[in-house]
C-alpha cells in the first residue's frame, strides 16, 4: 500500500493561475551602448528550461529514511519543508506543473555585474524593500518603519514569478535560474553544486520532476553545509535557520526558527 503524503490532503491541492494566453512578447532592441538585447514582455514565455513533472509527494516513510541519514529527529526535515513551502511544492500555470520558485532581482543583479539595473528594474536591482517582521506578524521597512507587503519585497507570488525569471532568462540563462530558490526546500539555484549538480540547468530540470528529487537535493546540501547539519544534529532551530537562510535569517523572518519549532511540534502530533 502506497504511504500517505505527510501533508493535510485538503491543502495539499495544487493553485492554478487564472491565465490562458501564456504567449511571450519579444522585441528585439538595444541596450544603452549600443549592444543587442532581446526584450520580453507581457505573459510567460516559452518554459522549455524546466523538466516535466512526472509527480509524487514526500511520505513519512521519505522524511524518516532522510532524518536517519542525516542523523537527526525527522520532524525537523518536516519543519524545514513546511517553512519553505507551505502546503504545496508546486503550483500549475496553464496545464503545466512546475515548481514554486521565488525570484530574487538582487540575486540576478548580482551575477550579471549589475548590467540590468537601470533597463530592467523590475527583475534586476537591489530587494525592492529590505523589511522585517515583528511580533504582530506585519512586515516593516528596516529604514522607515512603514508597513509593506512581500509583494513589495520580492513581488506577487504564483505565475508573476515565473513571469520574472522567464524575463531574466532571455537576458543571462544561468544568472536567472540562479537567482531563484526551488520547490519543497527552497534551495536556491546557485547551491546547484551543494545539491550534487554539475550546473544549474540541471539541477532545475531535477527540481521540475518532483518531491522526491527536492529531498534528494536538500539531502546533498544539508550534508555540505556545517551550520545547517549542526543545527539538524544537535536541534538547535536557530542554527537550522543560520545554515538555511544565512547568518543575516533574523532581518527577513525573525520568526524563522519559532516556526520550524512550531512545526516541528505539529509534525510530532501527527505519530
Amino acid at each position: 500500500e502506497k504511504p500517505a503524503p505527510i501533508h493535510d490532503p485538503k491543502a495539499k491541492k495544487t493553485p492554478t493561475s487564472n491565465k490562458k494566453d501564456l504567449g511571450p512578447k519579444v522585441t528585439p532592441t538595444k541596450t544603452q551602448d549600443g549592444k543587442p538585447l532581446t526584450k520580453v514582455e507581457g505573459d510567460i514565455p516559452d518554459l522549455s528550461f524546466l523538466g516535466e513533472y512526472v509527480g509524487g509527494e514526500i511520505t513519512k516513510e521519505d522524511i524518516e529514511s532522510a532524518a536517519k541519514e542525516l542523523k537527526c529527529e525527522p520532524g525537523l526535515i518536516y519543519a524545514i519543508a513546511r517553512q519553505e513551502s507551505a502546503h504545496s511544492s508546486f503550483i500549475k500555470i496553464g496545464n503545466r506543473t512546475v515548481p514554486t520558485i521565488l525570484y530574487e532581482r538582487h540575486q540576478f543583479s548580482r551575477r550579471t555585474n549589475h548590467a540590468y539595473d537601470k533597463i530592467y528594474p523590475d527583475i534586476s536591482g537591489s530587494p525592492y524593500k529590505r523589511a522585517r517582521k515583528n511580533k504582530k506578524g506585519e512586515w516593516r521597512e528596516i529604514k522607515t518603519g512603514e508597513v509593506v507587503s512581500l509583494n513589495d519585497i520580492y513581488g506577487p507570488s504564483g505565475v508573476a514569478q515565473y513571469r520574472r525569471l522567464a524575463k531574466a532568462y532571455q537576458l543571462n540563462q544561468n544568472a536567472a535560474l540562479m537567482a531563484c530558490s526551488w520547490g519543497k526546500f527552497q534551495i536556491m539555484g546557485f547551491n546547484y553544486k551543494a545539491a550534487n549538480f554539475k550546473n544549474v540547468k540541471d539541477f532545475v530540470k531535477a527540481m521540475s520532476k518532483g518531491d522526491a528529487e527536492h529531498m534528494k537535493a536538500f539531502l546533498k546540501f544539508a550534508k555540505t553545509n556545517k551550520t545547517l547539519l549542526s543545527g539538524l544534529r544537535n536541534k538547535d532551530y536557530e542554527k537550522i535557520a543560520e545554515g538555511h537562510n544565512g547568518e543575516n535569517w533574523r532581518t527577513i523572518n525573525p520568526e524563522y526558527a519559532s516556526n520550524l519549532k512550531k512545526f516541528y511540534s505539529e509534525y510530532s502530533s501527527k505519530k
